[in-house]
């Protein structure tokens, strides 16, 4: 098994779904649904000024939802209005980034520092690369011991598994001195 001082942010992370800060909030709701559970919002030179999740959304919800972004319910609980804004108006705008060239060690720190399983990679200049998933950090420290590298069905158990075992762990009181 790989140590998370030896992978590069680089060698895990992925394309980001990306859209323009005047995009309609009903539009990134239906991207969201079907393509990526977090849109990057950038400026027409890619440079990263923004996020949209879940948490965006939840906030223009009339009321509070069963099934968060799998439920068609979502169309209805937003106010018609408000879905024609730009995401402009609701996006996250300090984003935590991480650069390609850091290790997946710093990335979980950072990922835990802040609470965030998604972290978008940014070059010197602010543009945007891509961002690593904190399942993808798992699925490649756990698989490396499969051989290939490639996913196989027993460690998809594996990974979920020990990634509701560390988010469990996360959720735990602090001991003084831990």
């Amino acid at each position: 098994m790989p140590k998370t001082t030896d992978v590069l942010v680089m060698d895990l992370m992925r394309p980001a779904k990306t859209i323009s800060k005047d995009t309609e909030i009903m539009e990134a709701i239906q991207i969201m649904r079907t393509e990526a559970e977090m849109l990057s919002v950038v400026d027409v030179k890619l440079k990263l000024i923004g996020a949209v999740s879940e948490y965006n959304l939840i906030k223009i919800v009339k009321h509070e939802p069963s099934s968060p972004m799998g439920d068609p319910v979502w169309f209805d609980e937003i106010d018609p209005e408000t879905g024609r804004q730009p995401v402009d108006t609701i996006m996250t705008r300090d984003i935590t980034t991480i650069k390609p060239n850091e290790t997946v060690k710093t990335a979980l720190k950072v990922m835990n520092s802040v609470n965030y399983r998604i972290l978008h990679v940014v070059d010197s200049d602010g543009k945007l690369l891509g961002i690593i998933r904190m399942n993808d950090i798992f699925d490649k420290l756990l698989c490396e011991e499969c051989g290939s590298g490639e996913k196989h069905h027993h460690h998809d158990h594996h990974v979920s598994q020990n990634y509701h075992e560390y988010q469990e762990y996360q959720e735990q009181p602090k001991k003084k001195g831990d």
